[in-house]
């Protein structure tokens, strides 16, 4: 029987209660992860994902080194070691396909080449990647908008030995790099993820 002396305030700020609360909204399916609000700088970018996407957190490390590598290869391109993720959510967490994720990072990039030759090392960047794999694929870049920003796409239409897609965006925000990368295999999937980035807002 509960104290009627207890206030629910005190209830809500007690330790053990707020770590149950916790447990059990992590166990209900779908709950973890809407709209949020990211904050980016002094921006606050609001994302909702796809209806049925997951929340996946299992390679971040393994990714963040991956670059780490392929980066140090670049001419004069530095790898951020200070990258803040954000968020990364899949269709199917065991699938390398159909997912979202996302981060950002002081933008000494952005100071030292500017947008418009900072994106050209970047098409370079990927066009080496897949070439050095033997993949085979079309890579293109252009302006688009998302809210009220301006972000650089670079679009990598993989057609060889794997057909997939993966849309690369970035801007400026605040002396931030923010990052947006999507992969996808399938037009139901594409339709789902560029909506959900489209339609993000920043406040």
């Amino acid at each position: 029987m509960l104290n009627k002396n207890v206030c629910f305030e005190c209830l809500l700020n007690h330790p053990l209660l707020m770590k149950n609360l916790k447990i059990l909204f992590l166990l209900i399916p779908g709950f973890f992860f809407c709209q949020k609000y990211y904050e980016v700088g002094n921006t606050y970018w609001i994302y909702k994902s796809p209806d049925h996407y997951m929340l996946k957190t299992d390679n971040f490390l393994e990714a963040a080194e991956v670059g780490k590598k392929v980066l140090e290869k670049q001419d004069n391109i530095r790898f951020n070691s200070d990258e803040k993720i954000l968020f990364s959510v899949a269709r199917n967490v065991e699938s390398p396909y159909n997912i979202i994720f996302s981060s950002f990072f002081p933008n000494r990039n952005l100071q030292k080449f500017g947008n418009e030759i900072y994106s050209d090392k970047l098409v370079q960047v990927f066009e080496k990647t897949f070439r050095d794999l033997g993949v085979e694929a079309t890579i293109t870049k252009e302006k688009v908008g998302i809210d009220s920003r301006e972000f650089y796409l670079i679009k990598c239409d993989i057609t060889s030995p794997l057909k997939y897609k993966n849309y690369f965006f970035f801007t400026e925000i605040d002396d931030q790099e923010l990052q947006i990368t999507t992969i996808f295999d399938n037009p139901q999937d594409e339709d789902l993820i560029l909506r959900s980035v489209y339609e993000s807002k920043f406040k």
